[in-house]
């Protein structure tokens, strides 16, 4: 939220008449939003973003049509709105992302991990408890991850995945990590 605030704090410094009455109409802050994006950003946008129109997504649903925008209502907007805002016109970093954990975790390390997990299995396969214990506690990646990846793994949702299956499904289970890692 101190990024989103360092934007408003532009646009406010933008705009005399919001530093003189505590209010923008839209087109002064569209006006400012779009200066304030552009130098917050050092022109690393989106190649398809485009502040102007987003500056006025945003103030429409911060001031809901109410005509101005005080610094209150900034103030008051979520933070999912600041955020849907920003993400969509700066490169985002991996490390703000639900993909971060692709980024972090090697291929390989997580092959590897399932394949142990599968020779110390005395039942011919892979449990989803077993899998998502050890990617957790020896991987160090989050459960939900976990979870995401034995599901691609086990698409039948039987909470078991053979060596057949695993030997199978595993490239392409795994493809979301290979494609994050270089």
């Amino acid at each position: 939220k101190y990024c989103c605030f360092r934007v408003m704090t532009n646009v406010w410094a933008l705009t005399p008449t919001a530093q003189a009455a505590g209010n923008l109409s839209r087109q002064e802050f569209i006006t400012a939003y779009e200066i304030a994006i552009l130098e917050h950003s050092q022109g690393d946008l989106v190649s398809d973003c485009n502040p102007r129109s987003e500056a006025a997504h945003f103030y429409d649903m911060a001031t809901s049509r109410a005509g101005l925008l005080t610094r209150q209502m900034v103030v008051d907007t979520p933070i999912a709105v600041f955020l849907s805002h920003l993400t969509c016109m700066l490169h985002p970093d991996p490390a703000n992302t639900e993909l971060y954990e692709y980024y972090v975790l090697d291929v390989e390390d997580v092959m590897a991990m399932a394949m142990k997990r599968l020779v110390a299995s005395s039942g011919g396969g892979l449990t989803r408890s077993d899998f998502v214990a050890h990617y957790v506690r020896d991987l160090g990646g989050t459960r939900d991850v976990a979870m995401t990846t034995f599901d691609a793994l086990d698409p039948l949702h039987t909470n078991f995945v053979s060596r057949a299956a695993l030997h199978h499904r595993m490239r392409s289970a795994f493809r979301q990590y290979a494609e994050h890692n270089f």
